[in-house]
């Protein structure tokens, strides 16, 4: 279990914040509303620095808060869900996948999703996976910085790849 201490206002006290992926329940998306487990993978999660988790119905959901204040704090971890290399675009599956860290996964663009809403954004914590599934698909490919950096209704302006 991945545990993060935070410094009290005094800086005499300390509190444990769990940073950890939480898996899928019956959340609502922080953002649309929609209940996360019912929704077409990837999906996302926050971590903030009051210990509150949020999950996201999908990449955009996640981009579009983390460019909004929150009243929950600093945001101490991102979390998105972990494409396989199998993964079919017109797959509508809503099985739990792995959880990695935002900022060492990659990110696909540039498809149609019916079922998603917002920017459909495709999620992987292996980038010769990340690679695979967006030259098959014909996809833009950006790391975590550019993805984070760009308007959340937006694909991000430069490629991470060549």
């Amino acid at each position: 279990m991945l545990l993060l201490a935070l410094a009290c206002s005094t800086g005499s006290e300390q509190a444990s914040v769990e940073v950890e992926a939480k898996p899928l329940t019956g959340a609502g998306c922080a953002v649309c509303g929609m209940f996360v487990a019912e929704q077409p993978s990837p999906r996302a999660q926050l971590v903030y620095g009051d210990g509150t988790h949020v999950h996201f119905c999908g990449v955009g959901d996640l981009r579009a808060s983390l460019q909004a204040p929150s009243p929950q704090g600093e945001v101490l971890q991102a979390w998105v869900e972990a494409l396989p290399a199998d993964f079919d675009v017109a797959a509508d599956s809503t099985a739990a996948l792995p959880w990695v860290p935002a900022e060492s996964a990659w990110f696909a663009f540039g498809m149609e999703r019916p079922l998603v809403m917002g920017l459909p954004a495709l999620s992987f914590g292996d980038e010769a996976v990340a690679r695979q599934v967006a030259t098959r698909l014909g996809l833009e490919l950006h790391a975590w910085e550019s993805v984070q950096a760009s308007p959340f209704d937006q694909i991000p302006p430069v490629p991470s790849t060549p």
